[in-house]
């Protein structure tokens, strides 16, 4: 049982990451040791990623919204507490990464709606996965403004080998019990107990400011969960349904092919050198149509993402204590 729910949590880790971390970075050149940094980073997301599996099933998270706010917990321990970069530049980075990219991307779309939709219709599993595939390749392109630019081919392995590796996670998940986590046990509050000290000791000497910002949005959420767990309906988990064939989970692999295809494009549209992977004659027209344009994705995804964060939040606290009808 030890070993099956390790590698549970490994595989869940795994999905955490492909979304938090290589769709986030993609664009940038990969570094040197990234063998070393995959491995360390799955048991990072992997710790976490017990603690957020552990507050889906003790607070009963089955609704839209409860979901949300156990991706912002999620996020909030991510970005406030092991790397604390949402103390900088008070209060748009309470949403970003937080809240805009974590609890809405990685967990409300790559943790819970996407594994849902390649369940309970090929048709929106296909779409969803076309869509992720288009924005991680959008995506992508802002880097270039800010460092420097990957080769096609570089990139092409880049987001083929973590994207087979995300569908072999979601495969594989399925074939492993979901560890129960509904009644926690001495391991949850020793994983708490290291979290609240990694947040003392090295939090916040890092950012002092962490201390007034922190646990009042943790005991607003930590709050919230708990009036969730009191009117949720005992309904199956949602993570529980997410049981996935190689057939079902196979258009995942549709996300490296098509953020394959805008970077290859661009790429070529606009080169700082020569091009690495030339384009087909028959693709010229739509070469021409691309060529030297530039795309400010970054700030167009700070920009929609952020307030979406916010409002998110608010809405889905207003929704958990709003009195359900008799």
């Amino acid at each position: 049982r030890i070993l099956s729910n390790t590698i549970y949590i490994l595989l869940t880790g795994y999905t955490l990451i492909f979304f938090s971390e290589w769709m986030f970075w993609a664009g940038r050149p990969p570094v040197d040791g990234i063998v070393g940094e995959v491995i360390l980073t799955l048991l990072l997301y992997s710790f976490v990623g017990i603690l957020f599996l552990a507050a889906v099933d003790y607070f009963h998270v089955r609704s839209f919204w409860a979901v949300f706010l156990a991706g912002a917990l999620y996020g909030f321990m991510i970005e406030g507490i092991i790397v604390p970069t949402m103390y900088a530049d008070f209060p748009l980075n309470l949403s970003w990464t937080p809240l805009a990219w974590h609890a809405i991307l990685t967990i409300l779309f790559g943790w819970y709606y996407l594994p849902n939709a390649l369940r309970q219709s090929p048709k929106a599993g296909i779409l969803a996965s076309l869509g992720f595939g288009v924005f991680t390749g959008l995506w992508s392109l802002g880097w270039w403004s800010e460092t420097l630019l990957a080769p096609p081919g570089t990139m092409v392995i880049y987001y083929c080998a973590f994207s087979l590796l995300f569908f072999i996670a979601l495969v594989l998940r399925g074939r492993f019990p979901r560890p129960d986590f509904s009644q926690p046990g001495r391991g949850i509050y020793i994983a708490i107990g290291l979290m609240v000290l990694y947040f003392v000791v090295v939090t916040l000497p890092q950012q002092p400011f962490a201390l007034v910002i922190l646990p009042p949005l943790l005991v607003i959420l930590l709050l919230t969960l708990r009036k969730n767990r009191q009117t949720e309906l005992l309904n199956p988990s949602p993570s529980r349904s997410m049981v996935l064939t190689a057939r079902q989970a196979l258009p995942v692999l549709l996300i490296p092919v098509m953020a394959s295809l805008i970077y290859v494009l661009f790429y070529n549209a606009n080169p700082p050198a020569l091009p690495v992977l030339p384009i087909p004659a028959v693709a010229t027209p739509v070469y021409a149509l691309f060529y030297n344009m530039t795309l400010p994705t970054l700030p167009l995804a700070y920009l929609v993402l952020t307030p979406a964060g916010f409002i998110l939040f608010g809405i889905s606290i207003y929704r958990i204590w709003k009195p359900k009808p008799v």
